[in-house]
């Protein structure tokens, strides 16, 4: 099948590809070294048994510049969403369960960058008992713990706040570069710590990006397929995303999310997040959602 160039690309954007996506004169070593974290991804996920879900499949793409990709990473989860979800926690021999109950307000305060981030999350029991409460909010940079519980406190809520953050909240910033490899975009930040390798391509977010890589011609949302975290001591965590479902709403999410931990200063663990219901939310939540005693 022959494909086409993006439309977007030749309306807005091909005149900014020979200055923002990445030329041979590009230092080899920059994507060396970014070739060398995607080698860790698959190293650090050989280490454990291959996840049993269905990737999505990119198709055939044309040169996209930089600045286009960030934003569009930036913007892969709706601003406003709530979401029941099943989390696995395996840790070592022990696995645990839980339903979580999340509500994210990601949306521009008054129009203006750069975004405040907060979150509210409802942990409970297979069989409905409440395990935590807990709040946060990017301006503030710390945790508002509702409800704690014997079973899951302290370091395990702080450990469970950062998570969110990085399946949902992460965003690239500073310098980042771009580059095309097979039918994915590359998109690395290597210039601040910790460093971000993330591999995925952009869809149209109304078409099941997992069905056969057909020309889509309104591609504007960017499916993140995997991604890896670094500093100078190596890997810090890697995400993978599978199963595109469509929810009540009209576009495709990830319904099943695998991060993993490679144990810094613990031990490692595997976190799985499947997405039951989500449900876009058109208007920001108000504030007794994210402040229920302030």
């Amino acid at each position: 099948m022959k494909t086409q160039n993006s439309p977007a690309c030749e309306r807005g954007l091909s005149h900014q590809v020979s200055q923002s996506v990445i030329s041979e004169r590009t230092p080899r070593h920059y994507w060396r070294g970014c070739h060398a974290a995607f080698a860790a991804l698959l190293l650090l996920s050989a280490c454990a048994a291959p996840d049993p879900y269905k990737r999505a499949i990119p198709p055939a793409i044309s040169p996209i510049p930089a600045e286009f990709l960030v934003q569009k990473f930036n913007n892969r989860w709706p601003g406003s969403f709530k979401c029941t979800q099943t989390v696995i926690l395996d840790f070592g021999p022990v696995t645990k369960t839980f339903v979580g109950y999340l509500a994210v307000d990601h949306t521009p305060a008054d129009g203006a960058e750069p975004r405040v981030a907060r979150f509210r999350l409802q942990g409970m029991t297979e069989q409905g008992v409440k395990m935590f409460d807990l709040a946060h909010n990017e301006r503030d940079g710390d945790i508002v713990v509702l409800a704690p519980s014997d079973e899951i406190k302290g370091e395990a809520l702080k450990s469970i706040s950062r998570d969110i953050q990085r399946v949902f909240l992460l965003e690239l910033s500073g310098e980042v570069e771009a580059k095309q490899e097979g039918n994915y975009d590359l998109v690395c930040r290597r210039t601040s710590t910790p460093a971000i390798h993330a591999r995925g391509f952009l869809y149209d977010s109304s078409s099941d990006p997992s069905s056969p890589p057909l020309f889509r011609p309104r591609r504007n949302r960017f499916w993140l397929d995997s991604m890896m975290v670094t500093d100078d001591r190596g890997p810090l965590f890697s995400l993978d995303q599978f199963e595109p479902q469509k929810f009540a709403g009209p576009e495709y999410l990830p319904s099943t999310i695998v991060l993993r931990d490679s144990g810094r200063g613990s031990f490692p663990y595997k976190l799985t997040v499947r997405i039951t219901d989500f449900k876009v939310v058109e208007k920001p939540f108000p504030e007794k959602t994210f402040f229920p005693n302030g």
